[in-house]
């Protein structure tokens, strides 16, 4: 569908190819339309909210930019205030929300407030299954949430987005975002629906019946931790593959070293070690500024190798460190699958083949270790709960119930 959207007092014409999640804007004034969009992800048509990757690609007569998803709405124009109601359904949650030990049909309900957002999250559970004569799972249950207070399509965006997170989180796969949702009044007047331009593989593996109430006392901890990361990568869910490719194991790297980075220093040295590191900031402030005073020009790599500076944190002493904080969490369940004796191996491992990722990136090389490489994702599945504030008790309980049980 064509239009017009105003960039800087410019009329510019559009092109949504909703069919391929596809924007495409005319390049006249390209510097222009790169601004506008550098903190920008959202596009409003008629009838439509776009959020869109900001990563444009470009030709001589028009910018091309990927759409994660967009709200198709009745209304020509309209705004967070005009959606009171999103209900998902699908197959898969039905799945996730079954209880066959509670009479029919039964509510959950969660309250979040934010600065800028207040919402409930319901889920309706239910005690049937009912299959078709293909024996499909019809969707029975359903999840709805109910906004309160939204105030722009940022806040929107966060809201819809920790939900669906937090659900592949506790499903143990993403592929339960291959849903319908829908999008209605207070009066329950369906006005339009939610569509995603990705669609998940259904894993072999993923959550059982019933997970949500094994994470039923955690949805809160989970949804205030993904909230403010909308985009965060998943790829930490483990999915026990048989093969792992170079892809799948930079991305699984990555998880990890954001994952890392959220991680309380205070948890993982020794006072005498946090010392040292003080002494250390202090020292890049020093060189900082004695670069700033005597060089004009300064390349960004040497002053972001700079800032990232850490004297006890190469790329292999974080992952002993990480692997070190979750056995002092998780210990129980890692000891019977990687014990001690075979800790030191298992992280070699995993930092080698790190560097033959990264350093070879065209490489075809096979990953032979695919447990070690599943075992990875089982950490730092386990550091992203400890960041949801779960205690050591529980986090345990919960991976010993909804991951693999190894003998």
């Amino acid at each position: 569908m064509f239009d017009t959207i105003n960039i800087k007092d410019k009329e510019f014409k559009v092109f949504f190819d909703k069919d391929n999640f596809k924007l495409h804007i005319e390049n006249d004034y390209r510097r222009d339309v790169e601004e506008y969009f550098y903190d920008k992800k959202i596009v409003t048509i008629p009838h439509y909210i776009l959020f869109i990757d900001t990563d444009g690609i470009y030709n001589s007569s028009s910018i091309e930019y990927n759409v994660y998803y967009y709200i198709k709405c009745d209304y020509i124009s309209f705004s967070p205030n005009n959606i009171d109601t999103i209900i998902l359904k699908s197959q898969n949650i039905t799945q996730l929300v079954y209880n066959k030990e509670q009479d029919d049909k039964k509510n959950y309900n969660y309250s979040f407030t934010f600065n800028d957002s207040k919402f409930n999250v319901t889920f309706r559970s239910s005690n049937k299954i009912n299959l078709s004569k293909y024996y499909q799972v019809s969707d029975v249950s359903c999840i709805k949430i109910d906004i309160e207070k939204c105030e722009d399509w940022n806040s929107f965006n966060k809201i819809i987005q920790s939900v669906l997170n937090m659900l592949s989180v506790i499903f143990l796969s993403e592929a339960i975002k291959n849903c319908s949702i829908s999008i209605e009044t207070t009066d329950q007047k369906n006005i339009g629906e939610i569509c995603f331009s990705k669609k998940y593989d259904e894993e072999k593996f993923c959550g059982g019946l019933g997970n949500f109430f094994i994470f039923s006392n955690f949805i809160n901890k989970i949804i205030n931790t993904l909230y403010e990361t909308p985009y965060i990568n998943l790829d930490f869910i483990p999915k026990y593959k048989s093969t792992y490719n170079n892809f799948d194991y930079f991305s699984l790297y990555s998880c990890f070293e954001y994952e890392y980075s959220k991680i309380d220093k205070k948890k993982l040295y020794t006072k005498e070690e946090l010392q040292n590191l003080e002494v250390a900031e202090q020292l890049k402030k020093d060189v900082a500024k004695l670069v700033n005073e005597n060089l004009k020009d300064v390349s960004s790599h040497f002053t972001r190798y700079l800032s990232n500076y850490n004297p006890l944190e190469g790329h292999r002493q974080k992952l002993i460190n990480g692997v070190n904080y979750a056995y002092s969490f998780i210990g129980s369940r890692l000891e019977d699958l990687l014990p001690p004796s075979t800790k030191e191996d298992f992280t070699t491992y995993i930092y080698k083949t790190r560097i033959k990722v990264v350093h070879n990136p065209n490489s075809d090389f096979k990953i032979e270790k695919t447990f070690a490489v599943s075992m990875f994702a089982e950490i730092i599945y386990a550091l992203f709960l400890k960041r949801c504030e779960i205690s050591n008790a529980d986090l345990t309980k919960l991976l010993n119930d909804v991951l693999i049980p190894y003998v």
